[in-house]
C-alpha cells in the first residue's frame, strides 16, 4: 500500500477495529432493516431507528479505537487523526448499511449491487492513486476508505429515490425501537462470534510451528479457501429478504427458496473442501511463491473447517430471514467457547490452528437449527401458520 512497517501497523490496528465494528455493528442493522422491509415496514420507522442505532455503533467503534490505540505502543504520538478519519468513515457506514437494508428489502438488487461496488471501486483506486503519488501517510489511506462509503452512500440514496419504493410487504407492521434494538443486540454476539471462528486460523497460525509448514502458508491456505464464504456473505442480499417477504405474507414459496439456499449452500461447502484439496497446494504455489510448499491434507483440513462454518452462517442467515434467530448469539458464542477450550486439547502445530474452526463451527451449525427450530414450535404452540 506505499507504507512503511511502522506506518503499517498503525493501518493494521485501524482496518482490524473497523472490520470487527463493521461486521459486529452494522451487518445486523443491516439485515434487520433487510428482513422488516421486506415484511411491509415502513422506512421512516425503520430509518429513524437505523440511524440511532448506527451513529451509536459509530461511538462505540471510534472509543474502541481509541483504547486500542492507546494500549498499542505509539512512542508518544496521538492516533486523533485516524480517530477523526475513522469516525467519519463510521457514519457513511451508518447510512450505507441502513440503504444497503432498503435495498434488499425492496427488492432493489440492481442498487445493493451498485453500493458494493461503487465502494470497492473507489477505495481500491483511491487507494493505488495514492501509492502511485508516493503518499505514505496512513490518514490518506484511512480517508480513501471512507470516501468509498460516502461514494457509494451517494449513489445508493440517488438510486433508491428515482423510483416509486414497491413496498412488498402486505400491512405495515407496528414496531416498537425497542424490540429492533433486542434484536440487534442478538444478532451482535452472533457476528463477532463468526469473525472469531472465521478468523480463528489466521490469529493461531504464528503461534503453532510445525515441521515443513510455515505460519505464513497456514495464512495463505485460509485466505484463498475463504472467497467461498464471501461469495456467500455477498450474495446473502438476495435470499434473506426475499424469505423474509414470503414468511411475513404466509407464501409457501419461503419453504421452497430455503430449501434451494440450504442445497446449494451444501454444494458450495463440498466443493470448498474438495477443491481446496485438489488446487489449493498449486494455487498457493502459483500466488504466494515457490516458498509457500503445503500438502493436499493440510488444504483440505483448512477447507473442511471453513465449509462447516460457511453451512453455520448460511444456517443463521436463514434463521434472522424467518425471523427464528432468538438464540443465534448464544449459539456463535458457545461455540467460540467450545474452540478456544479446545485449543489445548489438540495436538501442537496445523491441528491446533486449522481445527477449532471446525468444531466451533459445528457447535454454532447445529444450535442455530435446533434455536430456530425451538421458536418456530413456540410459535406453532400459539397458533396455525401455514409455514410452521
Amino acid at each position: 500500500m506505499g507504507l512503511g512497517t511502522a506506518a503499517f501497523d498503525d493501518f493494521s490496528l485501524y482496518w482490524a477495529v473497523q472490520l470487527v465494528v463493521v461486521v459486529g455493528g452494522f451487518l445486523p442493522l443491516e439485515q434487520i432493516v433487510a428482513r422488516r422491509r421486506a415484511g411491509g415496514a415502513t422506512p421512516p420507522v425503520l430509518a429513524a431507528w437505523a440511524v440511532r442505532w448506527g451513529l451509536c455503533t459509530a461511538a462505540a467503534g471510534t472509543l474502541a479505537f481509541v483504547l486500542v490505540m492507546a494500549v498499542a505502543d505509539r512512542d508518544g504520538r496521538g492516533p486523533w487523526g485516524l480517530t477523526a478519519v475513522l469516525a467519519v468513515n463510521l457514519v457513511a457506514t451508518t447510512w450505507q448499511s441502513m440503504l444497503r437494508g432498503f435495498a434488499a428489502g425492496s427488492g432493489r438488487l440492481d442498487v445493493y449491487a451498485l453500493m458494493t461496488s461503487t465502494d470497492g471501486i473507489l477505495r481500491t483506486g483511491l487507494c493505488g492513486m495514492l501509492v502511485v503519488a508516493g503518499v505514505d501517510r496512513v490518514e490518506a489511506y484511512a480517508g480513501a476508505i471512507a470516501l468509498g462509503c460516502w461514494g457509494s452512500v451517494l449513489l445508493g440514496s440517488r438510486g433508491l429515490g428515482r423510483q416509486a419504493d414497491p413496498a412488498p410487504g402486505n400491512a405495515a407492521p407496528h414496531l416498537r425501537p425497542g424490540s429492533l434494538s433486542l434484536e440487534a443486540l442478538s444478532l451482535v454476539p452472533a457476528m463477532f462470534g463468526m469473525q472469531l471462528l472465521l478468523n480463528s486460523p489466521v490469529l493461531l497460525a504464528p503461534d503453532q510451528p510445525s515441521a515443513g509448514t510455515s505460519a505464513g502458508a497456514l495464512l495463505a491456505i485460509s485466505s484463498l479457501v475463504r472467497t467461498s464464504v464471501f461469495v456467500m456473505q455477498a450474495g446473502q442480499a438476495a435470499y434473506v429478504a426475499p424469505i423474509a417477504g414470503h414468511v411475513a405474507r404466509r407464501d409457501v414459496r419461503a419453504v421452497h427458496m430455503t430449501a434451494v439456499v440450504a442445497v446449494g449452500t451444501m454444494a458450495l461447502a463440498l466443493a470448498t473442501a474438495v477443491g481446496a484439496a485438489a488446487l489449493g497446494p498449486w494455487l498457493v504455489e502459483l500466488l504466494y511463491g515457490a516458498d509457500f510448499v503445503v500438502g493436499a491434507r493440510l488444504c483440505l483440513a483448512v477447507g473442511g473447517g471453513v465449509a462447516v462454518f460457511l453451512l453455520a452462517i448460511v444456517a443463521n442467515d436463514l434463521a434472522v430471514a424467518w425471523g427464528a434467530h432468538r438464540f443465534s448469539g448464544l449459539s456463535w458464542l458457545t461455540g467460540v467457547t467450545a474452540a478456544v477450550v479446545a485449543v489445548p486439547l489438540l495436538p501442537a502445530g496445523d491441528a491446533r490452528a486449522v481445527t477449532p474452526i471446525a468444531i466451533g463451527s459445528a457447535i454454532a451449525l447445529l444450535l442455530t437449527v435446533l434455536g430456530a427450530r425451538g421458536v418456530r414450535s413456540e410459535r406453532r404452540a400459539g397458533g396455525p401458520h401455514p409455514l410452521s
